[in-house]
Order: structure tokens, then sequence, then C-alpha cells
């Protein structure tokens, strides 16, 4: 009995230190942490941007230019193909999925037409997502929003 009293006593004391000690931030520490977060979509850019700065080579230079041109090249493709769900997506509207066939084919034909998916791209992702749920009562236009995911590849 004895034994189990001293657990929880540690168990509690331990919370009670890790709360107070190591995890002590008050709201205004925590926000500002937050603001210096980076969305995981653009570790990429940071790790070059960074490397730049500490090592500026002709190599680095190259890495966070390709970096940057990758970005603006998917940017355009969305913007492109899709800008009244880009609108939606900047406003921060949610798009939930039913349609995951449709999903898959845009996919797809993204990677087919375009380029792989990158970290960068993901985010937009949405937008095919909104495509599909716009036009899941008309099949029959899904054949024309893949057209327009290759033509807007085939133009870059």
């Amino acid at each position: 009995m004895d034994e189990v009293s001293d657990w929880k006593k540690l168990k509690h004391y331990g919370k009670k230190y890790l709360k107070n000690e190591v995890f002590n931030m008050d709201a205004g520490e925590v926000s500002r942490k937050n603001k210096f977060a980076v969305d995981s979509r653009d570790n990429n850019l940071h790790f070059w941007y960074n490397l730049v700065l500490e090592e500026p080579t002709q190599e680095n230079y190259e890495g966070l230019n390709k970096e940057i041109a990758h970005r603006m090249k998917v940017d355009k493709i969305f913007e492109t193909a899709f800008p009244a769900h880009m609108e939606g997506i900047k406003r921060g509207d949610k798009f939930l999925p039913t349609d995951f066939e449709c999903y898959r084919k845009m996919i797809a034909q993204y990677e087919e037409k375009c380029e792989p998916i990158s970290d960068y791209s993901l985010k937009y992702l949405k937008a095919f997502v909104a495509e599909c749920e716009a036009i899941k009562a008309y099949p029959e236009f899904q054949a024309k929003s893949l057209e327009k995911i290759s033509k807007v590849c085939s133009i870059e």
C-alpha cells in the first residue's frame, strides 16, 4: 500500500513540476512563440533561406532560387486553374471531401501533367476538393476540370 501511495505522490508532484518549471509559459509567451512558428509547408523555403544566411554559396543561392521558382509555379497553376476556389482557400474556407474518386483523379492528373506533389503544393489540394464537390452533381464536368489542369501545366 505504501508503495502505491509513493507512486501517486511522485505522479502528482511530477506533473506539478513539469507544469510549473518546464512548461511554465504564460499566454503572452505562447503567443510570441507562435508568431515565429514556421508552417510545415514552408520548411524548404526556411531551410534554403537560412543556409544562404549562414553560407552564401552559389549552390545555396541556387537552392533558394529553385524553391522560390517552384512556389511561384505552383501558385500560378492553382490560381489559373481554380481562381474561385483559391479565393475560398485564402479566406480560410473549409472543404471536406466526399468524392474521393474525383479527388484521386485530380491529384493523379496534376502529378502526370504538372509535377509531383510537394510539401508546398499540398496546401492547395483543397482546390481539388472544392472542385470535386462543386461538380459532384454534374459528373460530365469532371473531364473539363481535368483538362484545366492539363492546359495550365502545358503552358508552364
